[in-house]
C-alpha cells in the first residue's frame, strides 16, 4: 500500500480531534508498526473478539455484508448484527426499520452458515467491495459448494466432480486472493480496554471551540440541543 499523502496525515489529526471531542471512542492499534498491515474493518473485528472473551454481548451496527462473519453462532441470545437503516435499499428506508441478522436470518438469505461468509463471498464475489468472484458461480453455485465440501480449503482439495468445481479449480489462485481481501482478521493488534468503549456525553466547550474554528457556525448553535447523556459528569460536559 502506497504512504498517505501528508495532506491526509493532517486532516486525520483534526478529524480525531472532533471524533475524541464527542467522546466517540478510537481503535487504534496496540503495535504501531503494524498499523499498515490490518484495515480498519479488522480493528472492529478484533474488538468484537475481545469483548466476547470478556463475556459481553456485542451488537455491530454496519451494512457489508463482510460483517456477517461475527455473527455469534454460539450464544442463542446473541445479538444479531444489524444493517442500520440509512445504509439500506429506499424500500427498507421506508420501513423505518433496521435489518437484524442473526444465524437463521443468514442462513435464509445466504444458505450458508455465518463461519461460511468469506468462502461464500470469495466465491460468489462482491460488486460492493470490488470483489470479483469465480465467473459464473452465483449465489446457489457458492451455497452448494460449501454444503458439499464445508469451507472453500476443502472444495480446493478435493478433486471436482461437477463443471461449476472444475471452474472454481480453474481460478485457485482467484479466488484465494478474493478470500483474504473478504476476511476480516481479528488477531489485528488493537489497543483493547471495555472502560474506554463507552459511548455517550461530550465535551461542549471544545466542540464549540473546533465548531468556531472549522467555520462550523450552524453545528456549533445546535450544540445545546445534542442529547444530552451522563457517562461523563462534569460542569463542561453534557
Amino acid at each position: 500500500r502506497p504512504p498517505e499523502p501528508a495532506e491526509f496525515a493532517a486532516i486525520s489529526k483534526r478529524l480525531l480531534d472532533v471524533v475524541r471531542a464527542h467522546r466517540i471512542p478510537i481503535l487504534e492499534p496496540a503495535n504501531a508498526a503494524m498499523d499498515q498491515d490490518y484495515e480498519a474493518d479488522d480493528a472492529a473485528a478484533a474488538s468484537v473478539r475481545l469483548a466476547r472473551n470478556e463475556g459481553r454481548a456485542v451488537a455491530l451496527v454496519a451494512r457489508d455484508k463482510d460483517w456477517l462473519q461475527c455473527v455469534d453462532t454460539e450464544c442463542v441470545d446473541a445479538p444479531p448484527v444489524i444493517r442500520w437503516w440509512p445504509f439500506l435499499s429506499n424500500a427498507a428506508r421506508e420501513r423505518g426499520e433496521p435489518e437484524e441478522w442473526g444465524s437463521a436470518e443468514v442462513r435464509n438469505r445466504f444458505d450458508v452458515d455465518p463461519s461460511q461468509m468469506c468462502d461464500y463471498l470469495a466465491i460468489r464475489g462482491d460488486k460492493a467491495d470490488n470483489i470479483h468472484g469465480v465467473p459464473s458461480l452465483g449465489h446457489t453455485r457458492a451455497a452448494k459448494i460449501l454444503f458439499d465440501h464445508g469451507t472453500l480449503d476443502a472444495a480446493l482439495k478435493a478433486a471436482p466432480l461437477t463443471k461449476h468445481e472444475e471452474k472454481l479449480h480453474e481460478y485457485r489462485e482467484q479466488v484465494i486472493a478474493a478470500r483474504s481481501l473478504v476476511k476480516l482478521w481479528d488477531m489485528a493488534p488493537v489497543q483493547w480496554d471495555a472502560d474506554e468503549q463507552m459511548v455517550g456525553g461530550f465535551d461542549a466547550r471544545r466542540i464549540s471551540h473546533l465548531y468556531r474554528e472549522f467555520g462550523f457556525t450552524r453545528l456549533e448553535r445546535e450544540i445545546p440541543t445534542f442529547h444530552k447523556q451522563s457517562f461523563y459528569r462534569d460542569a463542561t460536559t453534557y
